[in-house]
């Protein structure tokens, strides 16, 4: 098994020098899973030439390497940016083959019970099996294929595996477990250390898509972006008004996400359409 080690360094509190020239700005966004960050934070990539990161962008590149060496399952880092594939239930391929196998056998033994013509008639005949036999044999298999199901499906505390429910597990419950600020430390530094080798005379915005946590967010963040050269930190709640969320049950991860202070809330609204969504942000972002 891999070991997971994290370097937990201390934020960059005594580094004051500018990296960004003036007129740099930082949005963070916050919202649910499925209210659109990362839409938006494309939106403003492709439109304004922001330089897009994650505060999990590290976390992502950890949980590939995760599943690989403790549960022996592929995944390519871009699925951990896919929506659709991260609510999708992993397996194990082994266990989900022979699942597969019994559950086809299961169908043919009860077509054949089921089915009069012919060639199933042909088949009973040949493999001097009778119908009690098929019967018999289909009641087995679809046994057997529940009990392959079950273990062809992982589990991380207590869940069945899902790209983000393995996201949510290292990242709250084993990264900011061991420290709060794991994340966000590392994030700065990347954006810190882009601006030193990369930041020209233009202003530079910088979009972070998921602000989740109370200290994603904070004074000492928002000092710590300053410092680097962003003369404004913004940070915007992205809402939907066609999504509903249980609250109830919702993952630490984002627990804390209506709470947060932020500067502005859009509304990303399907009946108003994209186009709406988009004039707002460039009204946030072009806003002095």
């Amino acid at each position: 098994m891999h070991s997971f080690i994290i370097s937990c360094t201390p934020a960059m509190d005594d580094r004051d020098e500018r990296v960004y020239p003036r007129g740099s700005s930082a949005i963070l966004l916050t919202g649910f899973a499925g209210h659109g960050k990362s839409t938006c934070a494309d939106y403003l990539v492709s439109v304004h030439g922001a330089k897009k990161y994650a505060f999990a962008d590290k976390l992502k590149h950890l949980c590939v390497q995760f599943l690989h060496d403790v549960y022996g399952i592929t995944v390519y880092e871009d699925e951990m940016y896919s929506a659709r594939a991260k609510e999708e239930l992993q397996y194990y391929a082994g266990y989900n083959m022979l699942f597969m196998l019994c559950y086809i056998s299961a169908l043919v033994n009860f077509t054949v019970i089921t089915d009069s013509d012919y060639f199933v008639s042909a088949l009973v005949h040949l493999t001097a099996m009778t119908y009690s036999d098929y019967w018999r044999a289909g009641l087995l298999s679809l046994a057997l294929s529940a009990f392959f199901y079950f273990l062809s499906v992982p589990r991380i505390a207590g869940h069945h595996l899902t790209i983000r429910r393995v996201l949510q597990y290292m990242g709250t419950e084993f990264g900011r477990a061991a420290y709060s600020n794991v994340w966000v430390d590392g994030t700065l530094e990347t954006i810190r250390e882009d601006g030193e080798l990369h930041a020209g005379d233009e202003p530079v915005t910088v979009v972070i898509e998921d602000m989740r946590f109370p200290n994603e967010g904070d004074a000492h963040v928002e000092e710590l972006l300053v410092r680097m050269g962003f003369d404004t930190v913004r940070r915007v709640r992205i809402l939907r008004d066609d999504v509903h969320v249980d609250t109830a049950g919702l993952h630490e991860s984002e627990r804390h996400i209506p709470a947060l202070r932020v500067e502005h809330e859009i509304l990303n609204s399907f009946a108003e359409g994209k186009g709406m969504l988009y004039s707002k942000l460039d009204a946030c972002v072009l806003q002095d």
